[in-house]
This record gives structure tokens, sequence and C-alpha cells, in this order.
């Protein structure tokens, strides 16, 4: 039985040790790449689903639905001769199924609620008393600090109040829908609302706003 029990502590503190390790979200094809992307004054968009337990956990590590997060991707292609503004509060996700309304969370928020803590399982054990918390730790605080530049090099906000999609430029990134119990709603029929800012022209005075829907694909 001691044996048995050494061998899970074992286990779970290798798995504790495991590297940090995460694919990068999909910066190879265009917004007009996708079926359901859409398309006003120029500036085509579209939405990328990390819904899926799977898909999500090799891009972010976890499976933010289970945590109460809703990972989606947007991208965006400018094919005008003005530039384009969004800010995280001009985003929401409306699920048709319930007729609910997400809003963006900060990608650091998202950091905050997943960090990983300290498992406690390994002190019952004499070899871990001393060297097992000390290697632990420290090797989670390393997977903490990969976890948040990963993070933030996805963000497609990256700490900004707002970002702008160039003339004949793209941009992609991620946002971050909060949603209780997110891991059982029903994201079919599901769209990005977002409300952006058509820079204004040589004889205009001021920007004109675009809205649009976006579905998730």
């Amino acid at each position: 039985m001691r044996k048995t029990l050494f061998a899970v502590a074992a286990l779970s503190f290798a798995a504790g040790c495991s590297n940090y390790e995460t694919l990068d979200i999909n910066r190879t094809h265009k917004a007009g790449h996708f079926a359901s992307c859409k398309e006003d004054s120029g500036l085509v968009a579209a939405a990328e689903s990390y819904f899926e337990a799977r898909k999500c956990e090799i891009h972010f590590w976890f499976d933010l639905p289970a945590r109460d997060f809703v990972p989606v991707v947007l991208h965006f292609e400018n094919h005008s001769d003005r530039g384009f503004v969004v800010a995280p509060k001009d985003l929401s996700l409306f699920l048709k199924k319930g007729g609910k309304e997400l809003k963006t969370a900060p990608a650091l928020e998202v950091v905050d609620e997943v960090r990983l803590g300290f498992s406690t399982s390994i002190l019952y054990f004499p070899f871990f008393v001393f060297v097992g918390p000390v290697i632990s730790i420290a090797h989670r605080s390393e997977k903490n600090f990969d976890l948040e530049v990963d993070y933030r090099s996805k963000d497609l906000f990256r700490g900004r109040q707002a970002i702008r999609v160039p003339p004949k430029g793209s941009v992609e990134g991620a946002v971050f829908f909060h949603c209780e119990d997110a891991r059982d709603k029903d994201l079919e029929g599901a769209v990005v609302q977002m409300s952006l800012t058509r820079e204004k022209g040589a004889e205009e005075t001021a920007g004109a706003e675009v809205k649009m829907l976006v579905p998730l694909e």
C-alpha cells in the first residue's frame, strides 16, 4: 500500500514538473479565409472559436470554458485606405440559445483565475517533505510566468485600451468572454457583436461607427 501511494505521489510530482508548452493561435489564415467572415466598409472580420476542450488546452493549456471563460480568436483584414479602432468594451459575445450577452475579460484576469497553485499532496511522503515543495514551488512559479507571457502574446489587446487595424493591414488575437458555467452553454448560433470606429477621411470631421455581427466558426 505504501509503495502504491509513493508511486502515485511520484507521478503527481512529475506531472507538476512538466514544461509549459502550447501552440500559437491561428495566425496563418486571414479573416477572408473563414466561411462565416463578414465585411463592412472594407474591413473583413472573422471569429474563430476555441471552445472545444482539447483545442483550448492545446493553445491555452487549460480548458478555459470549464473555468468560466470562452476564448475566441478574432481576425481582422482591412482592404480600405482608412484604419479601424476597436476597444474591449466594444466587443461582446451573444449566445443565441439563452439570449445571454457576454462581456470581455482582460487576459491577465484570466491568468489570475487559472494560474497554478501549490499541491500539498506530496507532503505526506518523507522524501518530498523538504525537497519536493521547493522544487515544485519553483517550477510552478516558472510555469505561471510562462503562462502570463503566453497569454499576453496571444491577447488581441495586449493590455492596451484599444487596437488599430491599419489600412491594407491585418490583425488577429484572442479575446476572453466571461461566462459562468460556460462549459454547459450551447454556442450554436453565437455571434460576436462589435462596434469599431473607422478613422475619418481628409474631408470628414469625425470617424464613422461600423457595427458588425460575426458568427463563431
